[in-house]
């Protein structure tokens, strides 16, 4: 039974360990861009961060973008802190080897849906790379200028790489281990 007990550990600890949430916060009081944390890259044109990761004048033609060279990640959440007198809308892509996987609806969080931090979750995404927080508005004229965003936070699901395969002399060695420790086991009782 105690044999049992550890396999049935061994085996939940190992599906548990095939992802793992990650949360970047932006909380430096000012910052440019790019810049690096827990292993992921942030970068954009005109932005910082200041307490907050910030676009200003963010139209259509701008793209704050998170990357991540070892290995792929998902959205879990995100958390947007929603300013006044500013319109606050974008949308997000997820792109894998340059390849569009994924991508949201437009989100405005303007003044009528009230100012503050506002958390966004439930994203059951596909692994990407590189994920591209992308402006709203036009290139030109009033509406563009007002576009700004501010998010506090984002929640990403790490996929680890895939284990390498055991090469075939160790796993002769671990097949007849296995074999042997059942045949024990079996002599024992």
């Amino acid at each position: 039974m105690k044999a049992f007990c550890a396999a049935m550990i061994v085996a939940l600890s190992a599906s548990a360990a095939g992802a793992t949430p990650v949360t970047l916060e932006f909380e430096a009081d000012f910052e440019f861009l790019p810049q690096t944390e827990k292993g992921f890259e942030i970068s954009g044109s005109g932005a910082l961060i200041e307490n907050g990761l910030a676009s200003e004048f963010f139209d259509a033609t701008q793209s704050l973008v998170i990357s991540r060279d070892a290995g792929v990640f998902a959205l879990q959440s995100f958390e947007v802190d929603r300013r006044q007198d500013v319109q606050n809308a974008f949308s997000l892509e997820g792109y894998r080897d340059g390849d569009l996987v994924w991508e949201s609806a437009p989100y405005d969080f303007a003044d009528q849906q009230g100012a503050g931090a506002l958390e966004i979750g439930g994203f059951d995404t596909p692994y990407f790379d590189t994920f591209l927080i992308v402006g709203a508005g036009p290139v030109i004229g009033n509406d563009a200028l007002d576009n700004i965003v501010f998010f506090n936070e984002f929640t990403f699901d790490l996929q680890r790489d895939v284990p390498a395969p055991v090469p075939l002399p160790a796993g002769l060695f671990l097949l007849a281990s296995a074999l042997a420790g059942l045949g024990l086991r079996r002599r024992c009782s």
